[in-house]
């Protein structure tokens, strides 16, 4: 599977929050320590006990807070819309440093992004020069799907959209397109699940459990295939933050009214940070991907587009 220097950077950014990579950060930026739900933890704090240096806990007070961000008309209910709608607009609109990672693409420091530096940083050279031609075309097209304004160069914000397509739906439709002539082998214009996971021979494990569960859910028409459209919805994040959000109304939403309140959100506590209960970590890892992106200034990086997502 070919990666990109630009995937690379995503990924990168993606780990900050992923695998309970929890750190919290000073004014100055500088590492203070670890992001921690460990109930134990929780009942040392509420006893007075000292934690380790640097150590801070996601509490109800924190889920209370992040209720707020979450419910966009303020009305004291979240629904499973301003749920979805605020993932998806945290896990797409940026991470702390991609302003210097744009810095650090633009070579000749004039502010723009280049094609050319584009390419520098996102095709990198290969023995299949046929293959290498093909993803240099792609990251043509992606790149100026991304200049709105038409001028032959990036700014750092319409680069956003080459990090997270969702942002413009001409490069999502690009990288969607691309995603299925790489993982289509048989070129019928739709995946199987073997095709879809990206195994290439007999030896290598199929998709498990859970997996064949995410592909009937994309499946829509329910034929067997993931198509072009049904594809997308899987490349845009959507999926994923969908099937978050419905385990946290699960778990939270004691009343069952298909809305949380702040009150729901903060009882949960206990249940989203027990450490035995593995199917709450997708969950759990998302709250604290909320917390850091509104803590560590992420927001005050992008634009707060949830009305275009």
């Amino acid at each position: 599977m070919r990666i990109s220097a630009w995937s690379l950077a995503l990924f990168a950014g993606s780990a900050l929050f992923a695998e309970h990579a929890r750190a919290e950060y000073d004014e100055d930026g500088e590492d203070e320590g670890e992001l921690v739900d460990d109930e134990s933890l929780q009942d040392e704090a509420e006893e007075g006990e000292d934690l380790e240096d640097g150590e801070v806990l996601l509490t109800q007070a924190h889920l209370r807070n992040l209720h707020g961000k979450f419910d966009k008309d303020s009305n004291g209910k979240v629904s499973f819309a301003e749920l979805v709608e605020h993932g998806l607009f945290v896990s797409h609109s940026g991470f702390a440093g991609l302003s210097q990672m744009f810095s650090d693409l633009d070579t000749d420091k004039d502010g723009q992004l280049s094609l050319s530096e584009h390419l520098a940083a996102a095709v990198q050279p290969s023995d299949d020069e046929e293959e290498t031609e093909k993803h240099k075309e792609f990251e043509t097209e992606k790149y100026r799907a991304a200049d709105l304004n038409s001028d032959g160069l990036l700014s750092a914000d319409e680069a956003r959209a080459l990090f997270f397509p969702i942002l413009n739906e001409k490069v999502l439709a690009i990288e969607t397109a691309e995603s299925l002539r790489v993982k289509d082998k048989d070129g019928d214009g739709k995946l199987t699940e073997e095709e879809f996971f990206e195994v290439e021979d007999m030896e290598q494990e199929g998709p498990d459990k859970e997996e064949r569960e995410s592909f009937a859910d994309l499946d829509t028409n329910k034929d067997g295939f993931i198509d072009v459209a049904e594809l997308q919805v899987s490349e845009s994040g959507r999926y994923h933050i969908e099937k978050t959000m419905q385990d946290l109304l699960k778990v939270a939403d004691t009343d069952k009214d298909g809305h949380l309140t702040s009150e729901e959100l903060a009882a949960a506590h206990a249940s989203l940070t027990d450490p035995a209960a593995d199917e709450n970590g997708a969950v759990l890892d998302h709250l604290i991907q909320v917390h850091e992106h509104h803590e560590h200034g992420a927001a005050d990086e992008a634009p707060d587009r949830r009305d275009e997502l």
